[in-house]
């Protein structure tokens, strides 16, 4: 509490302190004329201690709900004991809506549960043991606050709730005990009500051990009616002291707090909020400055200001003149908007320091906010004084003052260009000031030790790791100050929300300082500062949050549409670990947990003020509102609580940045630790199905927060948002916002499936049927967890199919073709076909991906609703994959014809004038030679495998799964093998063959392929035949990471998908931007890519999709390996243990499958692909040739940019123009 005190004279003067609102405090409804009685009494009976000394305080007992909770109404104290006693279970019998009533209670021995019991609301004994109570084993209010959601409610001291966002104090009429230790607060709000009051609970006043609350007043209900006339006259009387009083001690207030108020009200207004004191620290008796900032600056990091500013507080009051803390207290009080406070804390620390660029700083942007641009102006120009007297430069990035300030002793020097915020942009934003992300070096470099000195640490005693998070962090912050989904939202932007289970980030430092244009600049500060920015990059531990091309897809996106100032946010799963890592151990995949949070995520904020509750299992209740609608809702047997975690994703040198929001799931049963959890069992499902649910549910519910809150109704729902549904997983969000819309906003099932229509687009990733078949979920499992859901579902079902007979009478097949619950055997819901129906858009992501969907995978629905299907081919994100991953050859690309294609990838064409020039040629050979021999280094340094750097690096990189045929690919090389081996002299171009990727833990055919991969490698490498002929390499743990060496060093890689099955890849796209050429089948985008950079440039084999469907029900494996020699020989070698040390059984079941079976068609395609590969060897032995393939390839890729992609979904999904 604060140490303030204030000698109160005259009873006036008390008054005017606590203020008349203050005085008027308990609930019960008051007419004017009472309310001037209290006032009198009260300030009658404070006559008497008008000589005592009060500390100005937060000591008044609050009850308190949820932010969120529906109920608005009033409570009596009984009503609050009959809650306690488990009389009252439902907010019904409060006058709310229907649901159950939580009471959270502390344990007995915290003072605010001692102060209940001496009010008398309950005893000790008795009290807390019915089942509607949740009584916490520590009295800690974060806690309480936390589990109060939507249908909680409990009691706290005032002051504890200090920096508690996320709750909201119940109005209380509270006739408070003479012996009572604390009053009872309650927020001003008073009401007529129909009865004159006959006992007026005292007004509150915050009061200490000595002086006890005033006693009640009677007033007699007979005089009530009567009292108007006295009263007024004497309320008149009062009124002109008050006001000449509040003059004064506005006054007294500036010169003995300085402080200001916070802007947001009070959570009682018992006491002005200038002398809220800070919550006390709980649990923790420190007495150690540094650090109490170290803890404080941890919190502030995760966004929890107010908790912070109470450990700045208590550092300040042991050491009063400690700049840095009241630095980092400035920064928490403007995050707050508490402006005043805020100048006050940066001054106090200029005062005591002149030189922390950090002050001057914090001090220019409250001016800004202030709209004191002149003041803002000078305070940024200390900075650069601050920082370094000869060079005083620094340009300003305030939207309002922007302009470089040179020293009045020097000419202005060289003004360093900022690259992060674009201050073109057509929608009009809020006054503020931009983050320096691009001031000179100087300041960044103060910055960065600011931030070192944050965590407790100092440049000598950081390790590494510190040094990466110091710098994370601060990277971090400058962005969250750019445009955020939120920012745009509140200035009526439409906003894109996008759906997955896969993101893929990579490694977030090096990205985010391409895309801020700081690589060079930071480079330069930390090689000041004697640090190798390398090294500080190689700490970072990617967030392996995806399996494949999805999660790098989103992030591309993500990245994409901030680029274009869309405003967009991503919304999945924080696991807690990722896919895993994977090992090798002789030959066989060993999958290590992912613990990629062990040191932590600087790139994330935790928003525990925006969490929600998610449901499960339960039953349903019908009833009758109060308009006499029919209703139901959900009684859940299970809550969950998610939390978000905001990471930011930057565009290229824009003012927009897109938001990552994770959800965690608190709960006994964690299911957001593992991503993609084994579904082959019922409970696997059970988990699979829950994940699902409690993504989209807490999603759906910040995106109806963010509307209602910026103004919105959930009628304009679509006007706001564009929502994308990502492949199969999120697909249960259709019937989860119809429940939102119909059971939370009372909204018509026309209405709601209306807006739910508008809102969703359906987006089709997979083709592989276990990718559709594990959401077609069983009846009984979607009726337990989710039975309001089901209901919903089976009610679209019934109204859809009636469409259906009207369009298609006496058609009933077509009726159970396309209804949403398949009746056969078993029943299931169909939630593809649940997409279709939901969403007003679906789309593939390539041609032939789009054309399967038409007219074999729903093919009744295409008919149906034509003008829903279209095509939106996937692409990549040309900085994260071109220009991070590869930047000699960006580097060589813009020496040509300028860095256009960073944003625009069309201009790579003009490189086609360049790809006969011998000398362009060249240097695009040495490129190639120069990442080639760093992969090489890595194969080295990994596996201990020397490759030749001038074989040709023939790569196959991508998710082990049968229809990836990397099977086909060794039956290849087992028969470049037997060719040399017969004939040494052959002449074929050397060739390295590298395999990288995972395989499911649960995928046994796909692990035996990656121990087949391992086999082969042992025995051709082990060969002296084949030196310098062949080589063959596992790399193991495939990240983004590596894939960023990998692609820039690829000659060929192989996309060898059975036609048919691979809806888009992206890995072949980045591939032919790296300069590499591509062998496939004509599957998925290899078709699209074909025609862009020419048939000539593509090495194409294969069965097509119709071959396929024309043969595959006369095709005989067995036949085609009996007919073909060197396939049955390379077989043959596989079972007979030439590769497996003469064991016979190991690779059976892929023989089995091969021969019995070849579902994904190797034998059918090998002959082609055999020939096919002669022609890579002929073409690449002319090194020319191959050089200018692979130069037209890269400038022909234009159309496969993530922007390119964004755009088209923004103008024909979304209906969102590009800014």
């Amino acid at each position: 509490m604060s140490q303030k005190r204030v000698r109160l004279i005259p009873a006036l003067l008390l008054l005017t302190l606590m203020g008349a609102p203050a005085l008027v405090q308990p609930a019960l409804a008051l007419s004017a004329p009472e309310l001037a009685t209290e006032v009198v009494a009260a300030a009658e009976t404070r006559v008497n201690a008008s000589t005592k000394e009060i500390p100005i305080g937060q000591e008044s007992l609050v009850v308190v709900v949820g932010k969120d909770n529906p109920f608005r109404g009033n409570l009596t104290i009984a009503q609050f004991a009959q809650i306690f006693q488990g009389k009252i279970t439902d907010w019904s019998e409060l006058g709310g809506a229907p649901g159950s009533i939580w009471l959270i209670d502390r344990p007995e021995n915290s003072d605010a549960r001692q102060a209940l019991s001496r009010y008398g609301i309950l005893s000790l004994s008795d009290a807390g043991t019915t089942k509607n109570i949740i009584r916490l084993e520590t009295d800690d209010t974060t806690a309480v606050v936390r589990r109060l959601g939507k249908d909680g409610i409990s009691y706290a001291i005032a002051n504890q709730l200090t920096g508690q966002t996320n709750v909201r104090v119940v109005n209380l009429a509270a006739p408070v005990s003479k012996n009572s230790p604390l009053p009872i607060a309650a927020p001003v709000t008073p009401a007529p009500v129909p009865k004159p009051v006959t006992q007026v609970p005292a007004p509150q006043v915050p009061v200490t051990a000595p002086v006890a609350p005033a006693p009640v007043t009677q007033v007699p209900e007979a005089a009530s009616e009567n009292a108007a006339k006295p009263i007024r006259s004497l309320w008149f009387r009062w009124l002109l002291p008050l006001l000449l009083v509040g003059v004064v001690f506005q006054w007294l207030r500036r010169r003995v707090a300085p402080e200001s108020p916070a802007p947001d009200a009070p959570l009682t207004q018992a006491e002005p909020a200038a002398e809220m004191a800070a919550a006390p620290l709980e649990g923790a008796i420190a007495t150690d400055p540094s650090a109490l900032l170290s803890e404080g600056t941890t919190l502030l990091a995760a966004g929890r200001y107010g908790e912070a500013i109470s450990y700045f507080d208590e550092a300040l009051k042991i050491q009063p003149n400690f700049p840095e803390a009241w630095i980092a207290k400035g920064k928490a009080l403007l995050k707050l908007e508490r402006l005043e406070e805020a100048l006050t804390s940066f001054n106090q620390a200029t005062e005591l320091n002149a030189n922390l660029p950090e002050a001057w700083i914090g001090k220019g942007d409250v001016l800004t906010k202030l709209g004191l641009p002149d003041e803002a102006q000078a305070s940024y120009q200390r900075v650069s004084v601050a920082a370094q007297p000869e060079e005083a430069t620094f340009e300003v990035t305030s939207e309002t003052v922007s302009k470089v300030i040179p020293s009045p002793e020097i000419a202005p020097p060289t003004v360093v260009p900022l690259g992060i915020v674009d201050q073109s942009l057509e929608v009009a934003l809020p006054e503020q000031p931009s983050p320096e992300l691009a001031a000179p070096e100087i300041s960044f470099k103060q910055a960065f030790l600011d931030s070192l000195f944050r965590l407790g640490k100092s440049q000598e005693t950081a390790t590494p790791q510190d040094l990466y998070i110091a710098l994370a962090s601060l990277v971090r912050d400058r962005l969250l100050q750019l445009n955020t989904p939120e920012v745009h939202l509140k200035q009526g932007d439409r906003l894109v929300g996008e759906f997955s289970a896969e993101y893929m980030p990579g490694l977030h430092l090096a990205s985010n300082l391409l895309n801020a244009d700081l690589t060079d600049s930071v480079g330069r500060a930390m090689q000041e500062l004697q640090i190798n920015l390398d090294d500080l990059l190689a700490q970072e531990e990617e967030s392996g949050l995806g399996r494949g091309g999805l999660g790098r897809l989103m992030v591309c996106y993500l990245e994409a549409l901030a680029t274009a100032k869309v405003p967009a946010i991503g919304y999945g799963i924080r696991y807690e670990y990722g896919i895993f890592d994977q090992e090798i151990s002789n030959g066989w995949q060993i999958e290590i947990a992912d613990e990629w949070l062990r040191n932590g995520n600087p790139w994330e904020v935790e928003r525990p003020e925006l969490a929600v509750e998610v449901q499960f299992g339960g039953r349903t209740e019908a009833y009758m509102d109060s308009q006499n609608a029919y209703r139901v809702r959900w009684v859940a047997d299970e809550m969950v609580r998610g939390v978000p975690y905001d990471t930011p994703i930057p565009g290229y040198k824009s003012s927009t940045v897109s938001l990552l929001r994770l959800w965690k799931a608190e709960a006994a049963e964690n299911f957001s630790k593992v991503l993609y959890p084994s579904d082959t069992e019922f409970q696997g499902k059970q988990v699979r199905l829950k994940q699902q649910f409690f993504s989209v549910s807490c999603s759906l519910q910040d995106l109806i927060r963010m509307h209602l809150e910026t103004g919105g109704t959930a009628a304009t729902l679509p006007d706001r948002f564009a929502l994308q549904l990502n492949d199969t997983d999120p697909l249960i969000a259709i019937a989860e916002l119809m429940r939102l819309l119909m059971d939370e906003q009372n909204l018509a099932w026309e209405q709601a499936w209306q807006i739910t229509q508008s809102c969703f687009a359906y987006t089709n990733h997979s083709l592989l049927p276990e990718a559709l078949d594990y959401t077609q979920y069983a009846l009984n499992l979607v009726g337990a967890l989710l039975p309001r859901h089901l209901e919903i579902i089976l009610e679209i079902n019934v109204r859809f199919l009636e469409e259906v007979r009207s369009r298609f009478p006496e058609d009933e097949d077509r009726v159970q073709r396309m209804s949403l619950i398949d009746e056969r055997g078993d029943r299931y819901v169909r939630m593809v076909y649940l997409a279709c129906l939901g969403s007003h858009a679906v789309n593939g992501v390539s041609a032939l991906n789009t054309a399967i969907l038409q007219h074999l995978l729903v093919p009744d629905f295409y008919e149906l609703y034509p003008e829903k299907f279209s095509t939106k081919t996937n692409g990549v994100s040309p900085r994260r994959f071109l220009a991070l991953s590869n930047p000699r050859l960006s580097e060589l690309i813009t020496s040509k014809i300028g860095d256009r294609w960073l944003t625009d990838l069309n201009q790579l064409s003009r490189l086609e004038e360049f790809a006969d020039d011998p000398a362009f040629r060249s240097q695009w050979q040495q490129v190639k030679q120069t990442m080639k021999r760093e992969l090489a280094d890595t194969i080295q340094q990994q596996s201990g495998v020397a490759v030749d750097v001038n074989s040709l690096f023939d790569i196959q990189a991508i998710e082990i799964h049968e229809h990836k045929r990397q099977h086909l690919n060794l039956l290849h090389i087992i028969t470049l093998y037997n060719r040399i081996k017969a004939n040494p002299q052959l002449e074929l171009p050397s060739r390295t063959f590298i395999f990288s990727g995972k395989a499911a833990p649960d995928y046994s055919a796909a692990k035996l392929i990656i121990k087949l991969i391992n086999a082969v490698a042992e025995v051709v490498n082990a060969d002296p035949a084949m030196q310098g002929r062949i080589k063959v390499v596992f790399l193991k743990d495939f990240t983004i990471q590596l894939s960023q060496q990998i692609y820039p060093a690829t000659d060929l890689a192989e996309y060898i998908s059975t036609a048919g099955t691979e809806a888009c890849g992206i890995g072949n796209m980045i591939t032919v931007m790296n300069g590499g050429l591509l062998i496939g089948t004509r599957d998925g985008s290899n078709l699209e890519i074909r025609d862009a950079i020419g048939t000539e440039n593509f090495f194409q084999f294969g069965l097509t999709v119709n071959d396929i469907l024309t043969q595959r029900s006369t095709y005989n494996p067995g036949e085609v390996y009996n007919a073909n020699a060197e396939l049955k020989q390379a077989i043959d070698q596989i079972a007979g243990g030439t590769f497996s040390n003469g064991d016979t059984e190991l690779f059976q079941p892929l023989i089995h499958l091969m021969l019995n079976w070849d579902a994904h068609l190797l034998l059918a395609d090998y002959a082609s692909y055999v020939a096919c590969q002669e022609q890579v060897s002929q073409v690449y032995a002319d090194g020319d040739r191959w050089t200018r393939m692979t130069i037209l390839s890269a400038a022909r890729m234009g159309q496969f940019s993530a922007d390119r992609a964004v755009q088209e979904y923004c103008q024909d999904t979304w209906g969102m123009l590009k800014k």
